[in-house]
């Protein structure tokens, strides 16, 4: 469809690459690919999956280069500072990639989002109690609902349950608008069999926020624990 005597447009190149993905084509993805990022600069995903084909490959020096051009197109796209730090976590290990986030993070000491950086590597490299660790580190000097979350969420997945409670508990006596920590709450209530809690902490949600799928799917599955036949149509 493309015509031979006009350039590329990014649908004409978005298109086969992705039939080119399917395909299990990684080569050939990869020369389109590259014609788009040229073309659209700023195209974070593009760019993060043609980075991705280049660790693949064991090109991590062309990954990074491709990272370190995203981060000057499109500054402070957090995804982009932890991509070319698990970058050095593939290539070198975790000490190598916690160097790397200490530098980032030195480097944009305004961009707040940067805090989570080390424990989201911690996380990646399956270490969720270091993760929670790193996170309520960066939490005692930038706190922040974002933090808080995954500093409950590391605990959640290193089995922890009791920390991820309390430490949400303590975050929501001060924050007690923060739905998305009330929605990780209401999850831990599920695990924990405390339905009539789950129950409370999701209506709550859902009366500000009625549309809120995850919640409402999470309440149809609260009422299929109990047998009440109000799952199916919540």
């Amino acid at each position: 469809a493309q015509p031979a005597d006009t350039p590329p447009t990014q649908r004409m190149l978005v298109l086969p690459a992705s039939a080119q993905f399917a395909l299990k084509q990684p080569g050939r993805a990869r020369d389109t690919l590259v014609k788009l990022v040229g073309l659209a600069p700023r195209m974070v995903d593009v760019r993060r999956e043609l980075a991705g084909i280049e660790v693949q490959a064991g090109e991590y020096e062309a990954a990074r280069n491709l990272i370190k051009e995203g981060m000057r197109a499109t500054p402070r796209v957090y995804q982009l500072y932890l991509d070319y730090a698990l970058i050095d976590l593939k290539a070198s290990g975790l000490p190598a990639a916690l160097t790397t986030a200490d530098r980032l993070l030195n480097g944009d000491l305004g961009f707040l989002e940067l805090t989570a950086l080390k424990g989201d590597l911690y996380m990646a490299a399956q270490k969720p109690e270091d993760a929670a660790n790193a996170y309520a580190e960066s939490a005692r000097t930038a706190p922040s609902a974002e933090l808080t979350q995954r500093i409950a969420a590391a605990y959640m997945r290193a089995g922890k349950v009791d920390e991820a409670r309390a430490r949400l508990a303590a975050w929501m006596m001060n924050h007690p608008d923060d739905l998305a920590a009330l929605a990780l709450t209401s999850e831990l209530d599920i695990a924990s069999g405390e339905l009539d809690e789950a129950e409370g902490e999701l209506k709550v949600i859902l009366a500000k926020q009625p549309r809120n799928a995850v919640a409402l799917n999470n309440l149809a599955r609260v009422y299929q624990l109990r047998g009440d036949p109000q799952a199916r149509a919540t």
